[in-house]
Formats: structure tokens, sequence, C-alpha cells
């Protein structure tokens, strides 16, 4: 089955669905966002914050140039743009988040049909995506927090925060609201409110290894047994004074790096 990833390029949850995705299906096209948020935006959240981020980065892209330079070879990716320097003949494109140009690269390479369809997979992707997709039977996108109650675009912030023990990825058809189509299935996983967000991105990047090969092995099945969300909670993105009065979960700490640095 034809499949297309939507995906950031330096987030390691895209990294993992997208070894998911090769190893189960014909991963035929790559897409990333055209626009990377800018760093300015970034600062509003607060400076230790953005420190944090482009420090990660760093060490993301650090991992980049050891896979290009081959001194890495494991089959462990830090994010998508790793996976991706492992896998040159996968065609990646940028899209800009307008419906019309995004059908128009998947038409020019010729990727799925009225006689197969097609999946198009989304892991921490920025623009709104199309629920549907001419030839794409299974649209699905993947949550970094469990639903419905844990809605929006920072889940693994909003876990720690509010105290909760619990965290998971959410499996869900794509819906015109951001995070609300009908639940696949769910894996949760324990959490320490002493944990960073990264702490948490890293448990949730071993969890989605597993959980998506168990999705995309049964999605025919899942699909048509798929469970509305009813009520839930949209957390937004949070501001610098949530984060400092947060003590600082968001901020990149030495023990996070040295379980990075062990895959």
């Amino acid at each position: 089955m034809d499949a297309v990833l939507c995906g950031s390029p330096l987030n390691p949850l895209s990294a993992a669905a997208a070894a998911a995705v090769y190893r189960e299906m014909s991963l035929r096209l790559v897409v990333v966002p055209e626009h990377g948020q800018n760093l300015r935006d970034r600062l509003r959240e607060g400076r230790i914050h953005a420190l944090s981020l482009v420090a990660v980065a760093c060490f993301r892209l650090l991992h980049c140039l050891l896979r290009k330079t081959r001194l890495k070879r494991s089959d462990d990716y830090t994010c998508l743009r790793e996976f991706l320097i492992d896998h040159p003949h996968i065609p990646i494109v940028s899209w800009d988040g307008k419906e019309r140009s995004l059908a128009r690269a998947i038409e020019s390479l010729g990727i799925s049909g009225e006689d197969r369809p097609g999946v198009l997979v989304s892991c921490i992707f920025p623009y709104r995506l199309p629920t549907r997709l001419r030839g794409f039977e299974y649209l699905v996108n993947i949550h970094p927090g469990l639903l419905p109650q844990n809605r929006g675009p920072a889940p693994h912030f909003w876990s720690l925060t509010n105290g909760w023990e619990e965290s998971g990825l959410a499996f869900h058809r794509l819906a015109s609201d951001w995070d609300a189509g009908e639940v696949l299935c769910q894996r949760r996983f324990r959490i320490h409110p002493r944990q960073s967000e990264y702490g948490v991105e890293k448990i949730a990047q071993d969890s989605l290894q597993q959980s998506l090969t168990h999705v995309l092995r049964n999605l025919p099945s899942l699909w048509e047994e798929a469970v509305p969300q009813g009520h839930g909670t949209y957390h937004r993105k949070p501001t610098k004074e949530e984060r400092v009065a947060a003590r600082r979960r968001s901020v990149i700490r030495w023990w996070d790096l040295r379980r990075f640095w062990s895959r």
C-alpha cells in the first residue's frame, strides 16, 4: 500500500513514524513544512526555552552530520532529517499549506490510485491537512497526548504541568478541527511530574515505534471501529509566564541529552 508521511524535519516522533511506515508499507513521499517556526516567535515563550530548543536542534543536527559521514549506522534516528539522509531515494516535498499544491505533488509521483487506496500519516505537522485526498482511503494523525483531554500544540507541557501520572499517543482520523477526529487507538505510558518535556518526548518516541506498527497492520479494522471523541479539552500554546511558573519544564537537562545520546 502506498503511503505518504507528513512530519517535521527535526522532530524525533516524525522520525519514528517514518521508520515504521517504511517497514510496513511503501513510503513514496515525505512532506515537510515549507517554513520553519521563526526563532523570534519562540523567544516569546521565554529565552531559556528558546535556548533549549536551539541546543536540542544542534544536538540532532550533529547526529545528521554523523549519519551523513557514515560514522553512525544504527537504525535509531534522532529526527526525521536523519532518517531521510539514510533513505535518499524517498522524495521530499516542502508544502506551503495549500491543498492544491499537495494534491499536485502526490499526483506527479503517481502515488496511489483508485485500484490501490493509499495511506497518509501525519505526525507533528504544523499545517492543517485536508481531510480528503483523491486515491487515499486512510488519513491518520498521530497526536502525542491522550485524547480528548489533552488536545493542542503542547501536550507534553500540559501533562507535566497538570501533574498527570499518565500520558500517551493517540492515533485518530484526520478531521477539520485540530485533534478532534475519531480515535483508532491510544497507547498509554507512565510519566513523572519531575521529567522535562524532552524526557516525555523520548518515552513517546520509543512507544511510537511499536504502537504505529500495530496500527498500520490492523488499519482497516481499526478504521471501521474508530470511536468518536466527544467533549474534550483544548490546551493552547503556553505563554512565557506559564513556562516559568511551571518551573521550566521545557528546559533541556543534562540527563535528557544523555538519554538521547544512548540511542
